[in-house]
C-alpha cells in the first residue's frame, strides 16, 4: 500500500523516517522486523506535507503514526513539545488520549467477563447497592454502549474541577442523584458517567486499583511500558498541553487524574497505541468471539442499531470499515482509527487543543489519503445575495430553536435537562474527553 520513499527533495527526510521506523521496530518484538514498501509514494509525501503545514516548527505540535500489516510506514514528529523552551516533540513522546481511555475500560470489563467474575446484563446495583437507579435496570452493557441514561458528570459544574471530590466514590456520589438523562436502552447519547461507573466496577470486582488493574492485564502483557494511568507511570512522562488564549499559545490547565478516571486518564505513547491495535488486529488477551462483540454495534430498545460497540465507534470511511475512538483532554487531542479491510492502523497525537476536533478531522483525512481516496479540497465559495439572506434565516431560526429549548427548561425544569444539553453539544460540536461526530465519515 505505502512505499517508504519520498521525492529527491525529500531525500533528507526519507532517511530521518527509516531511521525512526526501523529502530522503533527494534525496541519490541510486537512490532514487524522490516518496514512495508508502498505502492504509492505520493500519499506518504502528500500526508507529511499536509502535517508540516498545519504543525508548524514554532508551535506545540503532533506525533502521527501510520502502520500498514503492523508496519510503520510513517513515524514522525512535527512541532514542539515545550512551547516555553522550545523542545520539539519526539516521535515516542508520551501524551494525555482522553477517551481514547475508554475502550482500554472496556476491554478491562470484557477481561472480568471472560474470568467468569461478572455478567455484561448484570445491573450497577450488583456492585454500588445504594446506586438510585430511579426504577430503570441499568446493566453493565448500558454503560458500555453509552445506552445508559444516567447522568452526565461532565455537564455538571458542581462536580467539574471540585477539589473536594477525591476519589472515584466522591465524584460518584456528586452526579448519581441527579436526574436520568434518558431510560435506558432508549437512545444513544455519549456519556462519560458511564465509563466513569465501568472504573468503579473494576476496582470492586478485581480487588485492585484500576491503573494496577490494567497494568498488570493489559499493558505489561502488550509491552505497553509508556502507558498508564496519569500519575502512576512507569516510563517517561507526558509532555506540557497547550491551548489558545487571545490567539496565543497557553499551559492548559491541569486536570486531576480522578475527574478523568477511567473515561479519559490515561497517557500513551504513538508507538505503544500500535502495540495494542496490533494486538486488537491478532485477538490477543480477547477471545475472537469477545473481540467480534466489541466491534458489533449496540441494538436499543426499538431494534435500531447503533454506531458504537463496546468502546468503539463502528462506521464507514470512503467506503470502508473504520473502527476509531477519539479523545479531547485538557491541553490535548488524540485519535486512533483501524482500518481492518487495509490491515491500516493510524494514531495522531497532539499537545494543542486550539482547533476544535482536529484530531478527528485529521485522523480522517489521514486515513483517507492512505487508502487512496482523499476528500474533495474544500475551495472558498461567494455566496449571492439570495443565498446569503437565505444563510441568515436558518441561522436565526437554529438560535431561536436554542432559546426555545432553554426557556423551556427554566420553565418546566430538569425533564427538559436533556434537550437543552443535545441542543448545545449539536451546535457547538464540543464535549469533554470527544465525540466524534459523523460528518463526513460515510463519504
Amino acid at each position: 500500500m505505502f512505499m517508504f520513499t519520498q521525492t529527491s527533495r525529500h531525500a533528507g527526510l526519507l532517511r530521518a523516517l527509516a531511521a525512526t521506523a526501523l529502530a522503533c521496530l527494534a525496541v519490541s518484538g510486537s512490532l514487524a522486523s522490516s518496514v512495508a514498501f508502498a505502492q504509492s509514494p505520493e500519499q506518504l509525501t502528500q500526508i507529511d506535507q499536509m502535517l508540516t503545514a498545519t504543525y508548524k516548527p514554532n508551535e506545540p505540535g503532533a506525533v502521527v503514526l501510520i502502520a500498514k500489516d503492523g508496519k510503520p510506514v510513517l513515524r514522525k514528529a512535527y512541532g514542539l513539545a515545550d512551547f516555553e523552551k522550545g523542545v520539539p516533540l519526539k516521535p515516542d513522546d508520551v501524551f494525555r488520549i482522553g477517551s481514547v481511555t475508554k475502550p482500554f475500560t472496556a476491554m478491562a470489563i470484557l477481561l472480568l467477563e471472560e474470568d467468569g467474575k461478572l455478567a455484561l446484563s448484570d445491573e450497577i446495583t450488583r456492585f454500588f447497592p445504594d446506586y438510585p437507579t430511579q426504577g430503570q435496570k441499568i446493566t453493565i452493557e448500558h454503560l458500555l454502549t453509552h445506552t445508559s441514561g444516567v447522568p452526565i458528570y461532565t455537564e455538571f459544574s458542581a462536580v467539574r474541577g471540585n477539589a473536594a471530590l477525591v476519589t472515584p466514590i466522591d465524584v460518584i456520589n456528586a452526579f448519581k442523584n441527579a436526574p436520568m438523562s434518558g431510560a435506558p436502552g432508549a437512545e444513544w447519547v455519549y456519556n462519560n458517567s458511564g465509563y466513569y461507573l465501568l472504573g468503579a466496577v473494576i476496582e470492586k470486582v478485581s480487588g485492585m486499583s484500576y491503573a494496577d488493574f490494567l497494568a498488570t492485564r493489559i499493558f505489561t502483557p502488550l509491552g505497553m511500558l509508556n502507558t498508564a494511568f496519569e500519575g502512576k507511570e512507569r516510563g517517561a512522562k507526558r509532555v506540557p498541553g497547550y491551548r489558545t488564549e487571545a490567539g496565543k499559545f497557553r499551559l492548559a490547565p491541569d486536570i486531576a487524574p480522578n475527574m478523568t478516571y477511567a473515561a479519559g486518564g490515561l497517557v500513551s505513547t504513538a508507538d505503544d497505541l500500535l502495540r495494542w491495535q496490533i494486538a486488537i488486529a491478532s485477538n490477543q488477551l480477547l477471545k475472537p468471539a469477545t473481540w467480534k462483540r466489541v466491534f458489533t454495534p449496540a441494538t436499543l430498545n426499538n431494534g435500531t442499531a447503533t454506531e458504537y460497540g463496546y468502546g468503539w465507534l463502528v462506521l464507514k470511511l470512503r467506503g470502508q470499515a473504520l473502527r476509531t475512538h477519539t479523545g479531547v483532554v485538557a491541553g490535548f487531542q488524540s485519535s486512533v482509527l483501524m482500518l481492518p479491510e487495509q490491515q491500516l492502523s493510524i494514531t495522531f497525537l497532539t499537545n494543542q487543543q486550539a482547533r476544535q476536533n482536529v484530531a478527528r478531522r485529521m485522523g480522517e483525512q489521514i486515513a483517507a489519503m492512505a487508502i487512496g481516496k482523499p476528500f474533495p479540497e474544500r475551495k472558498p465559495i461567494t455566496l449571492t445575495e439570495a443565498a446569503r439572506v437565505s444563510t441568515r434565516r436558518q441561522t436565526s431560526a437554529h438560535d431561536h430553536a436554542r432559546g426555545c429549548a432553554a426557556a423551556a427548561s427554566r420553565s418546566h425544569g430538569s425533564k427538559h435537562d436533556a434537550a437543552v444539553r443535545r441542543a448545545r453539544i449539536f451546535s457547538t460540536g464540543r464535549l469533554l474527553h470527544a465525540l466524534p461526530i459523523r460528518s463526513g465519515l460515510g463519504r
